[in-house]
């Protein structure tokens, strides 16, 4: 979890697209308390960027139509 509080304080205009990638690869891990933490993260990346937040909200949309755990659409539902 360290490592995105990395990524979401290096975050700039620059380099969102990468690490949005990089979330997008960590939200299919098996673990639902590192899928919550990779949600915030891509909320963090949202507020730092803007011009992102339409995609970024997209993605976390998609988030509850394919997920069935409690604790993942709640996270997206408060991101």
């Amino acid at each position: 979890m360290l490592k995105l509080e990395i990524l979401t304080s290096l975050c700039e205009r620059e380099n969102v697209p990468t690490i949005l990638k990089e979330l997008q690869l960590y939200i299919k891990d098996a673990s639902t308390l590192f899928v919550c933490a990779v949600i915030r993260a891509v909320a963090k990346v949202a507020d730092a960027d803007p011009s992102v937040s339409d995609s970024c909200m997209t993605g976390l949309m998609h988030m509850l139509l394919c997920t069935q755990n409690e604790s993942v659409i709640a996270e997206c539902v408060v991101s």
